[in-house]
Protein backbone atom coordinates (compact mmCIF):
# COMPACT_ATOMS: atom_id res chain seq x y z
CA UNK A 1 0.00 0.00 0.00
CA UNK A 2 1.40 3.41 -0.94
CA UNK A 3 1.16 6.26 1.51
CA UNK A 4 2.00 9.78 0.41
CA UNK A 5 5.03 10.79 2.51
CA UNK A 6 3.85 14.40 2.50
CA UNK A 7 0.97 13.27 4.71
CA UNK A 8 3.38 12.03 7.37
CA UNK A 9 1.63 8.66 7.72
CA UNK A 10 4.89 6.87 7.02
CA UNK A 11 6.35 7.90 10.38
CA UNK A 12 5.20 9.49 13.64
CA UNK A 13 6.73 12.83 14.64
CA UNK A 14 9.78 12.54 16.87
CA UNK A 15 10.04 13.55 20.51
CA UNK A 16 11.43 16.99 19.68
CA UNK A 17 8.63 17.62 17.17
CA UNK A 18 6.00 16.66 19.72
CA UNK A 19 7.52 18.91 22.37
CA UNK A 20 7.66 21.77 19.88
CA UNK A 21 3.98 21.21 19.09
CA UNK A 22 3.05 21.33 22.78
CA UNK A 23 5.04 24.54 23.14
CA UNK A 24 3.14 26.09 20.22
CA UNK A 25 -0.13 25.12 21.89
CA UNK A 26 0.76 26.76 25.22
CA UNK A 27 -0.66 30.24 24.39
CA UNK A 28 -4.01 28.69 23.46
CA UNK A 29 -4.02 26.56 26.61
CA UNK A 30 -3.76 29.73 28.69
CA UNK A 31 -7.04 30.86 27.15
CA UNK A 32 -8.83 27.50 27.00
CA UNK A 33 -9.28 25.20 29.99
CA UNK A 34 -8.79 21.69 28.54
CA UNK A 35 -9.21 18.61 30.75
CA UNK A 36 -9.30 14.86 30.12
CA UNK A 37 -11.49 12.53 32.16
CA UNK A 38 -11.42 8.73 32.10
CA UNK A 39 -7.89 8.37 30.67
CA UNK A 40 -7.52 5.18 32.73
CA UNK A 41 -10.09 3.54 30.44
CA UNK A 42 -7.74 3.68 27.44
CA UNK A 43 -6.72 0.05 26.87
CA UNK A 44 -3.29 -1.33 26.10
CA UNK A 45 -4.64 -3.16 23.03
CA UNK A 46 -3.40 -2.11 19.62
CA UNK A 47 -4.53 -0.86 17.22
CA UNK A 48 -6.98 1.61 18.72
CA UNK A 49 -9.45 3.79 16.86
CA UNK A 50 -10.48 6.85 18.88
CA UNK A 51 -13.81 8.28 17.69
CA UNK A 52 -15.00 11.72 18.76
CA UNK A 53 -17.47 14.52 18.18
CA UNK A 54 -16.36 17.87 16.83
CA UNK A 55 -17.14 21.05 18.68
CA UNK A 56 -16.94 24.52 17.23
CA UNK A 57 -14.31 24.93 14.48
CA UNK A 58 -12.70 21.57 15.33
CA UNK A 59 -10.50 23.19 17.99
CA UNK A 60 -10.86 20.02 20.06
CA UNK A 61 -8.47 17.95 17.92
CA UNK A 62 -5.09 19.30 19.02
CA UNK A 63 -6.23 19.67 22.63
CA UNK A 64 -7.29 16.02 22.73
CA UNK A 65 -4.02 14.86 21.18
CA UNK A 66 -2.05 16.92 23.71
CA UNK A 67 -4.18 15.72 26.65
CA UNK A 68 -3.82 12.02 25.81
CA UNK A 69 -0.09 12.41 25.18
CA UNK A 70 0.44 14.02 28.59
CA UNK A 71 -1.83 11.62 30.48
CA UNK A 72 -0.84 8.31 28.89
CA UNK A 73 2.17 8.95 26.66
CA UNK A 74 0.09 7.88 23.64
CA UNK A 75 0.35 9.80 20.38
CA UNK A 76 -3.03 9.93 18.62
CA UNK A 77 -2.67 10.13 14.85
CA UNK A 78 -5.50 12.44 13.89
CA UNK A 79 -7.08 12.40 10.42
CA UNK A 80 -7.82 15.89 9.05
CA UNK A 81 -9.60 17.56 6.15
CA UNK A 82 -7.59 18.42 3.02
CA UNK A 83 -8.00 22.13 3.78
CA UNK A 84 -5.60 21.87 6.75
CA UNK A 85 -2.78 20.77 4.43
CA UNK A 86 -3.36 23.65 2.02
CA UNK A 87 -2.65 26.29 4.68
CA UNK A 88 1.09 26.57 5.51
CA UNK A 89 0.92 27.39 9.23
CA UNK A 90 -1.86 24.90 9.98
CA UNK A 91 -0.10 22.24 7.90
CA UNK A 92 3.13 22.61 9.90
CA UNK A 93 1.28 22.51 13.22
CA UNK A 94 -0.74 19.48 12.16
CA UNK A 95 2.34 17.54 11.09
CA UNK A 96 4.11 18.32 14.36
CA UNK A 97 1.12 16.79 16.14
CA UNK A 98 1.23 13.69 13.92
CA UNK A 99 -1.99 14.62 12.09
CA UNK A 100 -2.35 13.27 8.56
CA UNK A 101 -4.66 13.74 5.60
CA UNK A 102 -7.95 11.90 6.04
CA UNK A 103 -7.64 9.16 3.42
CA UNK A 104 -8.43 5.48 3.60
CA UNK A 105 -4.86 4.58 2.67
CA UNK A 106 -3.45 6.66 5.52
CA UNK A 107 -5.87 5.16 8.02
CA UNK A 108 -5.11 1.64 6.80
CA UNK A 109 -1.35 2.25 7.06
CA UNK A 110 -1.56 3.63 10.58
CA UNK A 111 -3.78 0.86 11.89
CA UNK A 112 -1.62 -1.77 10.17
CA UNK A 113 1.33 -0.29 12.06
CA UNK A 114 -0.53 -0.69 15.35
CA UNK A 115 -0.92 3.04 15.96
CA UNK A 116 -3.73 4.88 17.71
CA UNK A 117 -5.86 6.76 15.19
CA UNK A 118 -8.28 9.60 15.93
CA UNK A 119 -11.28 10.16 13.64
CA UNK A 120 -14.26 12.51 13.63
CA UNK A 121 -17.10 11.02 11.54
CA UNK A 122 -18.89 14.38 11.43
CA UNK A 123 -15.95 16.07 9.72
CA UNK A 124 -16.06 19.73 8.71
CA UNK A 125 -19.86 19.88 8.66
CA UNK A 126 -20.07 18.98 12.34
CA UNK A 127 -17.32 21.48 13.19
CA UNK A 128 -19.31 24.26 11.52
CA UNK A 129 -22.66 23.50 13.13
CA UNK A 130 -24.92 26.21 14.48
CA UNK A 131 -26.06 27.04 18.00
CA UNK A 132 -29.13 24.84 17.74
CA UNK A 133 -26.97 21.79 17.02
CA UNK A 134 -24.75 22.17 20.09
CA UNK A 135 -23.94 18.78 21.65
CA UNK A 136 -25.61 16.91 18.83
CA UNK A 137 -23.74 14.40 16.69
CA UNK A 138 -23.66 15.31 13.03
CA UNK A 139 -22.61 11.93 11.67
CA UNK A 140 -25.54 11.32 9.31
CA UNK A 141 -25.17 7.84 7.78
CA UNK A 142 -21.37 7.68 7.77
CA UNK A 143 -20.07 4.17 8.45
CA UNK A 144 -16.46 4.50 7.29
CA UNK A 145 -14.93 4.45 10.76
CA UNK A 146 -16.92 1.35 11.75
CA UNK A 147 -15.89 -0.51 8.59
CA UNK A 148 -12.27 0.48 9.24
CA UNK A 149 -12.39 -0.81 12.81
CA UNK A 150 -13.87 -4.11 11.64
CA UNK A 151 -11.31 -4.52 8.86
CA UNK A 152 -8.42 -4.04 11.29
CA UNK A 153 -10.04 -5.61 14.39
CA UNK A 154 -9.34 -2.29 16.11
CA UNK A 155 -10.85 -1.57 19.51
CA UNK A 156 -12.85 1.67 19.42
CA UNK A 157 -12.39 4.27 22.15
CA UNK A 158 -15.34 6.72 22.15
CA UNK A 159 -14.45 10.23 23.37
CA UNK A 160 -17.08 12.90 24.02
CA UNK A 161 -16.00 16.56 23.92
CA UNK A 162 -18.06 19.12 25.81
CA UNK A 163 -17.82 22.70 26.97
CA UNK A 164 -16.78 24.72 23.96
CA UNK A 165 -20.21 24.71 22.33
CA UNK A 166 -21.71 26.35 25.42
CA UNK A 167 -18.78 28.74 25.97
CA UNK A 168 -19.66 30.88 22.98
CA UNK A 169 -22.60 32.60 21.31
CA UNK A 170 -22.73 32.17 17.54
CA UNK A 171 -23.67 35.38 15.73
CA UNK A 172 -23.31 34.13 12.15
CA UNK A 173 -24.12 30.58 11.03
CA UNK A 174 -23.66 28.67 7.80
CA UNK A 175 -27.26 29.25 6.72
CA UNK A 176 -26.76 33.00 7.18
CA UNK A 177 -24.00 32.96 4.58
CA UNK A 178 -26.10 30.96 2.14
CA UNK A 179 -29.27 33.03 2.51
CA UNK A 180 -27.56 36.43 2.59
CA UNK A 181 -25.77 38.77 0.18
CA UNK A 182 -22.55 36.73 0.31
CA UNK A 183 -24.16 33.76 -1.47
CA UNK A 184 -23.18 34.91 -5.03
CA UNK A 185 -19.56 35.39 -3.92
CA UNK A 186 -19.49 31.98 -2.25
CA UNK A 187 -20.84 30.35 -5.42
CA UNK A 188 -18.44 32.28 -7.64
CA UNK A 189 -15.43 31.19 -5.58
CA UNK A 190 -16.80 27.64 -5.31
CA UNK A 191 -16.29 27.59 -1.57
CA UNK A 192 -17.33 24.31 0.03
CA UNK A 193 -20.45 24.97 2.07
CA UNK A 194 -19.28 22.68 4.87
CA UNK A 195 -16.21 24.92 5.31
CA UNK A 196 -18.18 28.12 5.91
CA UNK A 197 -17.17 28.96 9.50
CA UNK A 198 -19.60 30.15 12.13
CA UNK A 199 -18.66 33.43 13.79
CA UNK A 200 -18.63 33.06 17.60
CA UNK A 201 -18.41 35.51 20.46
CA UNK A 202 -17.15 34.20 23.81
CA UNK A 203 -19.76 33.99 26.56
CA UNK A 204 -17.13 33.18 29.21
CA UNK A 205 -13.69 31.59 29.39
CA UNK A 206 -13.92 28.64 26.99
CA UNK A 207 -13.30 25.14 28.26
CA UNK A 208 -13.06 21.78 26.59
CA UNK A 209 -13.63 18.63 28.61
CA UNK A 210 -12.92 15.23 27.07
CA UNK A 211 -14.73 12.20 28.48
CA UNK A 212 -13.40 8.77 27.57
CA UNK A 213 -16.19 6.18 27.45
CA UNK A 214 -15.78 2.42 27.82
CA UNK A 215 -13.82 0.94 24.89
CA UNK A 216 -15.74 -1.18 22.39
CA UNK A 217 -13.81 -4.23 21.18
CA UNK A 218 -14.71 -6.00 17.96
CA UNK A 219 -17.02 -8.94 18.62
CA UNK A 220 -15.83 -11.92 16.52
CA UNK A 221 -19.48 -12.80 15.82
CA UNK A 222 -19.89 -9.51 13.95
CA UNK A 223 -17.45 -10.62 11.28
CA UNK A 224 -20.00 -13.02 9.77
CA UNK A 225 -21.98 -10.04 8.45
CA UNK A 226 -19.74 -6.99 8.36
CA UNK A 227 -22.33 -4.65 6.82
CA UNK A 228 -24.79 -5.30 9.62
CA UNK A 229 -21.92 -5.16 12.10
CA UNK A 230 -20.88 -1.71 10.83
CA UNK A 231 -24.34 -0.33 11.58
CA UNK A 232 -24.35 -1.99 15.00
CA UNK A 233 -20.91 -0.65 15.83
CA UNK A 234 -21.74 2.86 14.65
CA UNK A 235 -24.86 2.88 16.85
CA UNK A 236 -22.96 1.67 19.91
CA UNK A 237 -20.26 4.30 19.51
CA UNK A 238 -22.79 7.08 18.94
CA UNK A 239 -24.80 6.01 22.00
CA UNK A 240 -21.66 5.97 24.17
CA UNK A 241 -20.75 9.52 23.13
CA UNK A 242 -24.31 10.83 23.36
CA UNK A 243 -24.61 9.47 26.91
CA UNK A 244 -21.56 11.52 27.92
CA UNK A 245 -22.83 14.60 26.10
CA UNK A 246 -26.18 14.40 27.90
CA UNK A 247 -24.47 14.37 31.31
CA UNK A 248 -21.90 17.07 30.67
CA UNK A 249 -23.71 19.90 28.91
Amino acid sequence: MEVNPRDGAWRPPGELERRAALALLKPLELAVDAQLFGAERIPKDRPLLFVGNHQLLALDTVFLIASVWRARGILLRGLADDLIFKLPLLRELAQRFGIVRATRDNCDALLDAGECVLVYPGGAREAGKGQQQAYQLGWWDRLGFARMALAHRATIVPVAATGLDSSVRIVLERDDYLSGPLRPVIDLLRVRHDLLPPVPLPAHRPHIHFHVAEPIPIDPLWLHDEEKAAHTLRSRVAEAIEAKLALRR
